[in-house]
Order: C-alpha cells, then sequence, then structure tokens
C-alpha cells in the first residue's frame, strides 16, 4: 500500500523529506526522525512517496561508506517483496548510481544470510556466484535516470544538511 500511494506522487515528494531515524546509525544519520518541507497541500501520497525517498537516502548514505572498503558491481540485486516494485527499484538505481535488479522469488533473509557466509567461507568467490550457484537469477535490470539521480543528489545534500540542524537541535 505504502509503495503503492508513493508511486502516484511525483519523485521529491512535493518538497517533503523525510528524515527516518530507526536505529542509531552512522553519524550523518539523523538522531531522531522528521518530516521537514510539510505544506496543508501536501497528502498522503506525498508523505507516502517522502518515506520511501527518505529510506533510499539513508540506505544510500551506508551503502556509499560500504563502497570505500567494497567495490558494488552493477546490478545491485534487490530481494524481498519490495524488490517487485518497480518505484523502489528506479529509486535505489538513482540514488545509488547503479542499476538495480531483482533476485528470482525465493530469496529470503536466511538464505541470502546463508549465502553471505558461504562467500565468507569461501564457497563462492563473491555475491554474483552466489547468485548463479543457488539458481536465483537477477530479472531485468533498471537503468539510472540521469534526471531522477540529479534530483536525489540535491536530495542527499539537503538531507546532510537537515541532519546537521537536527543534532544541533540535540545538544
Amino acid at each position: 500500500a505504502l509503495l503503492g500511494e508513493a508511486a502516484e506522487a511525483e519523485p521529491g515528494a512535493a518538497g517533503i523529506l523525510f528524515l527516518p531515524a530507526l536505529d542509531p546509525g552512522p553519524p550523518t544519520a539523523a538522531p531522531a526522525g522528521a518530516w521537514l518541507g510539510l505544506r496543508p497541500a501536501h497528502g498522503r501520497r506525498e508523505l507516502a512517496r517522502s518515506v520511501v525517498e527518505g529510506l533510499g537516502l539513508g540506505l544510500a548514505d551506508r551503502v556509499g561508506r560500504l563502497r570505500r572498503l567494497v567495490p558494488l558491481r552493477p546490478p545491485l540485486r534487490l530481494c524481498g517483496r519490495v524488490a517487485a516494485e518497480e518505484t523502489w527499484r528506479t529509486m535505489l538505481a538513482a540514488q545509488l548510481g547503479v542499476p538495480a535488479a531483482p533476485l528470482a522469488a525465493g530469496l529470503d533473509p536466511a538464505r541470502g544470510a546463508a549465502m553471505l557466509a558461504g562467500i565468507g567461507v569461501e564457497l563462492w568467490a563473491d555475491s554474483a556466484e552466489a547468485v548463479v550457484r543457488a539458481g536465483l537469477p537477477a530479472g531485468p535490470a533498471v537503468a539510472v535516470d540521469p534526471h531522477l539521480q540529479s534530483l536525489y543528489r540535491a536530495a542527499e545534500i539537503r538531507r546532510a544538511r537537515a541532519c546537521s540542524l537536527l543534532a544541533a537541535l540535540e545538544d
């Protein structure tokens, strides 16, 4: 339902910025959750879109730090029910700057953890090999939309400033 409503709103959520605070997170995370830019004309669709985009921006922040340690080989492989949603795949591809592809059905968290363990004990060389060996081919990849990527880069800057402001208010 949330992704369906989010898909009906324009990218950028009409200026609403959602800052999730779901865990302690990195220093660039919001110390407290917040919605910024709310106006009387905003509705459920824009709020839903802002939540999805805010979660994606938080994920992109964490993936960006991980990329400094480990290269990210495209396409980004997504699993779970949310991976079937084109809105989510398109948004993540733009936020992360890499094509995103859903894995075939059947990749639950336990199987994913087992695949990561297999990589750790060198049963498989990397995640691409683990996916192939597990018989979970990726579906068609969504390309990076340059317009959306530009929009989300601006949102990343706005998010970083807003997180700093919230941190200052918490002191």
